[in-house]
C-alpha cells in the first residue's frame, strides 16, 4: 500500500517478519506530519519547530492471529526510536478504538472525541512524548 508522504525524507516503514516462511505479520509507517490538536497539549510550544519535531504513525497492524505476542509492541518500539533518532518529540496517531489499551500501555494518551474512519470503524487521537535520550 502506497500512502502520501512515502517519500518524503525520515519517513520510514517498519515491519515484523514471520519466520517460518517470511511472511509480514506486522506494520507500521511514521512520517512528519502536524498533529490535529494545539502542540501545547502536548507541552510543546510553537517556538521549538514543532512542525519538524512532530510525527504521525499509520497503518499500524499485526496480524489477527499473532495479537497479544508482542509483535506490534516490538514494531511501535522501533517506530518511537526512529523517531527519536531523527529529533522528534511528538507521535500521534488515530487509532482504533479497540486498540486504545494497546497504545496507552506504550505511553500514548488520548485526545478529542470519538470519529468514525469510513469502512474501518470508530477512532480516536492519541498522542505520546518521545525522549530524544532515548535513541540508542
Amino acid at each position: 500500500m502506497e500512502w502520501e508522504g512515502d517519500e518524503d525524507p525520515g519517513t520510514a516503514t517498519f515491519g515484523a517478519v514471520e519466520d517460518a516462511n517470511g511472511t509480514i505479520v506486522g506494520v507500521a509507517t511514521v512520517l512528519r506530519e502536524s498533529a490535529p490538536f494545539e502542540p501545547v497539549v502536548a507541552g510543546l510550544s510553537g517556538e521549538t519547530g514543532v512542525e519538524s519535531v512532530t510525527w504521525r504513525l499509520r497503518g499500524m497492524a499485526t496480524r489477527a492471529d499473532l495479537r497479544s505476542r508482542g509483535i506490534g509492541s516490538n514494531v511501535l518500539e522501533a517506530v518511537v526510536e526512529h523517531v527519536a533518532a531523527e529529533g522528534g518529540l511528538l507521535l500521534w496517531c488515530n487509532a482504533r478504538v479497540s486498540a486504545i489499551g494497546f497504545y496507552e500501555r506504550a505511553g500514548f494518551r488520548t485526545w478529542g472525541d470519538e470519529f468514525v474512519v469510513t469502512s474501518i470503524g470508530p477512532h480516536v487521537v492519541m498522542w505520546r512524548r518521545v525522549d530524544p535520550e532515548r535513541v540508542k
